[in-house]
């Protein structure tokens, strides 16, 4: 990009308000004068085509006031026909470029540099050839003082092309060259000593000039890129003046810079808002704001302190002293926040807490207490429905009696289930850790979930680790609920003529896994995100026949969780569903009792 461009992009962020944008132009270091960039050779061409052509009305009226002197002092000695005729070309010539740079001045921007460059140069050559064939045409042989006067003048015309044209070398070296060179040339064919002495002469300032020619240019290319530089970083600091006072006045957070003394030196728009002045900082102490501690000049700090307002009140602000060392002080910025919004809202967030924490542990307390109340009954329930079971000989009169029981065995275990779930969220459940065979407590788990897979025809197949006798620190009672939830939920929700697979091996960190898989419906990826929620079915509840309320998931993360291990599943949908656990090995070697 341009750096015209660039400052314009800059400019529209800053105007723009979009800090985020100007802040990157100018921590990228785009406007660092680069001298080798394409566009800064554009500009350094252009500066330099720009002072030969301002150069050209003293060179072109110089010319002209030359040739009129050459005139003068070749009038008695030559032809006047033929000097009148070359000082007409010489005024013709000069004249042409004299309207050049009146053209570029008012029509450079149509034409490139480049041909603006080009066309000084065919002037410089037809100027110098002018003043080099014209000390050829005017050459006397017999006379040294002729020869003298000619040798005289062109050097002194070569001499003042080092001081218009080498803005560039090009056009000087070939304006010294086209007029020195040919009276060079006829003087060293004379063949007289004077001749020689004048055209060694003429050799020598030749090489001088051209030299001395290359080392103006060199100097004036320097000073063109300096002041270019010069240039292009006072715009750069001043749009950086311009995005610091815009981006101070348009800073949320309140900013003030100190002395070491204490003394505020800047501050703005929010500075004054936050403690009700207006323009009225400037040269206050800041303990007339702030009960701030020593300020280390050192280190930058973090500190909560009291601000006082204009009208007296105090309040809590948040502020940052951070150190910035010039060449002979220290002063801090100080970064400050107002906390009395922050401070009502957290203390908001804490009552909302506390009032939740104290709405869960009561809905916990009072589904304990409900669920108490509720097995009491429905144990006497059970009870009788199982006398009445062993006492009735009517098959109607059974299968009512039974139907009962399976109704109350149901409730019992979703009453269970709430119970586990309101003692573990209130912080009242107690788990047992012990050594747990692990291969014997999945045998009796797939044992006793049989008769429920031989009813729908599915199989239940296991693949048990042999790594020797692994043993589990865990709760038994809690650890045997989990895998029959696991196991009934893997037959409850598969096909007909399905599969269950139990599998069970060693993971790194002393942890066992144990997968219980089902060939079932699977799950979308959105009813897995929420399936260990309470009350969660995974979207069946409108598949007949399948029991549950969807605590059974909930209550078993949380109880492996208090035992120190981990749920989690994948699911296909139409494939099946892997429900994984893992828990802690006894890395002790205990066995289970």
């Amino acid at each position: 990009m341009d750096t015209e461009k660039r400052y314009s992009s800059l400019s529209d962020a800053i105007n723009r308000g979009n800090f985020s944008e100007a802040l990157s132009y100018l921590s990228e270091g785009q406007f660092d004068y680069d001298l080798s960039g394409d566009s800064q050779r554009r500009d350094v061409l252009h500066e330099q085509v720009v002072l030969l052509y301002k150069s050209l009305f003293i060179s072109g009226i110089s010319n002209i006031v030359a040739g009129s002197l050459f005139v003068v002092f070749m009038w008695p000695s030559s032809p006047h026909s033929e000097l009148l005729f070359w000082y007409s070309l010489l005024i013709v010539v000069s004249c042409l470029r004299l309207f050049w740079a009146s053209l570029f001045n008012k029509a450079q921007s149509r034409f490139p540099d480049n041909a603006w460059q080009r066309l000084f140069l065919v002037g410089a050559v037809v100027s110098g050839l002018v003043w080099g064939m014209g000390a050829l045409w005017f050459f006397v042989p017999d006379s040294p003082v002729i020869q003298v006067a000619l040798a005289f003048t062109v050097f002194a015309i070569g001499a003042g092309a080092v001081a218009t044209h080498a803005f560039q070398w090009q056009p000087s070296i070939a304006f010294i060259v086209c007029t020195i060179l040919p009276l060079d040339i006829m003087l060293l064919m004379q063949g007289e000593y004077l001749a020689y002495a004048l055209g060694g002469v003429l050799s020598y300032a030749i090489i001088f000039l051209c030299l001395t020619a290359i080392r103006v240019y060199n100097v004036t290319l320097i000073n063109i890129k300096t002041r270019l530089e010069a240039t292009e970083k006072g715009k750069y600091l001043e749009y950086i003046s311009i995005f610091q006072r815009n981006l101070l006045s348009d800073m949320a957070d309140a900013l003030i810079t100190l002395d070491e003394s204490g003394n505020i030196l800047l501050s703005n728009t929010a500075a004054e808002k936050l403690f009700g002045y207006q323009r009225e900082l400037g040269h206050r102490r800041v303990s007339e704001l702030l009960a701030l501690p020593e300020i280390d000049v050192r280190v930058s700090r973090h500190i909560k302190t009291m601000a006082t307002h204009r009208d007296g009140h105090q309040f809590m602000v948040e502020l940052v002293t951070t150190p910035i060392k010039l060449r002979d002080m220290t002063i801090i910025s100080c970064l400050l926040r107002d906390m009395t919004e922050r401070q009502q809202y957290e203390q908001m967030l804490i009552n909302a807490r506390d009032e939740a924490e104290s709405a869960s542990r009561a809905k916990s307390e009072f589904l304990s207490s409900m669920s108490h109340e509720l097995r009491t009954p429905l144990n006497a329930i059970l009870g009788f429905s199982q006398i009445l079971e062993m006492t009735l000989k009517d098959e109607e009169e059974l299968a009512s009696v039974r139907q009962i029981l399976i109704a109350g065995e149901h409730l019992l275990a979703l009453i269970n289930d709430i119970l586990d779930l309101s003692k573990i969220e209130a912080g009242h459940f107690q788990m047992e850790h012990e050594s747990v065979d692990i291969q014997a407590l999945v045998r009796e788990c797939i044992e006793l979930t049989m008769p429920l897979a031989e009813k729908s025809n599915i199989t239940i197949s296991s693949r048990l680790t042999h790594d020797g006798d692994l043993v589990l620190m865990a709760d038994r009672r809690r650890l045997k609920q989990i895998l029959i939830n696991l196991l009934s939920n893997a037959i409850k929700y598969n096909r007909a003529d399905g599969a269950v697979t139990v599998v069970t091996g060693q993971v790194p960190d002393n942890q066992l896994r144990i997968t219980i898989s089902d060939t079932g419906m699977g799950m979308t990826a959105e009813q897995q995100s929420s399936i260990f929620q309470p009350f969660e079915r995974a979207g069946v509840d409108h598949i007949s026949g399948i029991e549950g309320t969807g605590i059974g998931l909930a209550v078993t993360r949380k109880l492996l969780q208090l035992m120190g291990g981990e749920i989690g599943l994948t699911s296909v949908l139409d494939e099946g569903s892997s429900f994984w656990i893992t828990l802690p090995l006894d890395v002790t070697g205990g066995m289970a009792g």
